[in-house]
């Protein structure tokens, strides 16, 4: 009994009982204190108010309106109209794409040719620049205005004679030009003069647009003279037949010449000129010859005089 009671003194005085703090004050929130605090920082407080709740009928119209508002685009875009004009511009836009765009590209065009001053009648082929085929001195130069088609080279005698007044000389070289200052082309001179003695597109295809025309003054009178070139690659044995058609021209032999030739002989016949043949007509009008020849191989001659003739070749 007296050691239990010892026992027990010594746990006693050994130990210390441990016991637990109490629990921290809990603050429990009440509608009460929350209207407290509200209105301790200058609130107000909460006022009921009353939800109105849509009822099925008022739904119901709703969705009316909202399906009117609808309605018409849906008829729009649904509509028979609508699908005609939609698809009619659909068709346009391919078309003008086609138009526009592709057929362009597929052909393409032609580039625009640039534009070219007027030139007169008679002087649409006088793009080239004049180069006499006289070497030689002449007794002057002068240039002979041609504007418009004349019945002969008679019709222009008063322009030659204003030429030639004074002058001692007798071998004088002519250049026909146009209104523009333009050198005139073989073929469209002897086109404007009314002697188309040669084909103007046997001309044009087998002679040089270029030629040389004289004028050879004796005590008669004043007598013309026309020198064309042959083009490189061409021979007067591959077009003689051709340039012999000369001498079926008569209708155009008098308006080679500056006066009244006469009346022609029957026909040509043959001659030498420089030691190179030639044919030759008479006419009634003394002094009065045609006459036509190679020379060099490359110049056809036609001359209203065989003096005047000789003179042309001695000048080359």
């Amino acid at each position: 009994m007296e050691q239990n009671q010892s026992s027990t003194s010594g746990n006693e005085s050994g130990f210390t009982a441990h016991v637990p703090p109490p629990p921290s004050e809990v603050t429990v929130r009440t509608m009460q204190s929350d209207l407290d605090s509200m209105a301790a920082s200058g609130g107000t407080a909460p006022k009921a108010k009353p939800v109105k709740f849509l009822h099925k009928s008022d739904q119901e119209e709703g969705e009316k309106t909202s399906s009117a508002r609808l309605n018409p685009i849906v008829k729009l875009f649904s509509s028979r109209a609508f699908l005609i004009t939609s698809l009619s511009i659909l068709l346009a836009a391919v078309f003008f794409a086609g138009y526009y765009v592709i057929f362009p590209l597929l052909n393409p065009a032609p580039p625009t040719p640039a534009k070219t001053a007027a030139v007169p009648a008679g002087s649409a082929s006088a793009s080239f620049e004049h180069v006499s085929f006289l070497t030689q001195a002449t007794g002057g130069v002068f240039t002979l205005d041609i504007f418009s088609p004349i019945q002969g080279l008679y019709s222009d005698r008063s322009q030659v004679n204003s030429f030639l007044t004074g002058l001692s000389g007798f071998f004088f070289e002519i250049r026909p030009e146009n209104d523009l200052g333009q050198p005139i082309a073989a073929s469209d001179f002897l086109n404007l003069i009314n002697a188309n003695v040669l084909d103007k597109n046997f001309l044009n295809a087998n002679f040089e647009k270029d030629f040389t025309m004289f004028l050879y003054k004796d005590k008669t009178d004043i007598w013309p003279g026309y020198i064309f070139k042959i083009k490189a690659g061409e021979t007067p044995l591959l077009i003689g037949n051709d340039v012999s058609k000369i001498e079926n021209a008569s209708s155009s032999w008098s308006n080679l010449f500056l006066g009244t030739a006469g009346t022609p002989d029957a026909s040509f016949h043959d001659d030498l000129s420089s030691g190179q043949p030639i044919r030759v007509i008479n006419f009634s009008n003394p002094s009065s010859t045609l006459s036509y020849g190679w020379f060099f191989n490359k110049y056809l001659i036609i001359s209203t005089s065989l003096d005047g003739m000789k003179q042309a070749v001695l000048h080359f």
